[in-house]
């Protein structure tokens, strides 16, 4: 099985999390490719907020990759206005073909994790409009300034869910 591993991460939160997941898929010795989505900008606040609460894409630089080498996609993102971010969206509905392929979410969120429950109707929506596997259980993991509020015991759970049928 390979796993590719793509996140966004604009204060270092979800790059943290992505390496976290990715050490302890290793060290089940599946083959694993971690791969950071490259905004062409970094949009402010306001804007970054609006564009994902909106659901509209952003353009990223690495725009033209190839997911077919992998039998499962792992997808992390902050949340930005209770959404996932705008460069997750232009990922899945620009970028890439994810017809029939096995995709799961993580994110990082810096507000509470109540609020954060309707990304999982997102994703559910964005399932059916590109057609891939959404598998059942996301993680989401609280932070604050780089450190894990709470949500560090969920990952191992996730990542066993990742790999069970």
């Amino acid at each position: 099985m390979k796993v590719g591993l793509f996140y966004y991460s604009k204060t270092g939160n979800t790059k943290k999390i992505a390496s976290m997941i990715e050490q302890k898929i290793k060290a089940n010795k599946i083959n694993i490719d971690l791969i950071e989505i490259q905004p062409i900008k970094h949009p402010g606040f306001i804007k970054g907020a609006y564009t994902a609460y909106r659901e509209k894409d952003l353009p990223i630089k690495n725009q033209d990759l190839d997911v077919k080498q992998y039998d499962l996609l792992i997808l992390g993102s902050p949340v930005w206005a209770g959404k996932p971010v705008p460069f997750i969206h232009t990922f899945l509905h620009k970028s890439i073909n994810t017809i029939g392929k096995k995709v799961a979410f993580f994110f990082t969120s810096g507000g509470e994790l109540e609020k954060t429950r309707l990304v999982q109707d997102i994703l559910k929506k964005w399932s059916k409009e590109k057609d891939f596997q959404m598998k059942k259980n996301m993680l989401i993991i609280q932070m604050k300034k780089g450190d894990i509020v709470s949500g560090e015991k969920r990952i191992n759970g996730f990542i066993m869910d990742l790999f069970t049928k």
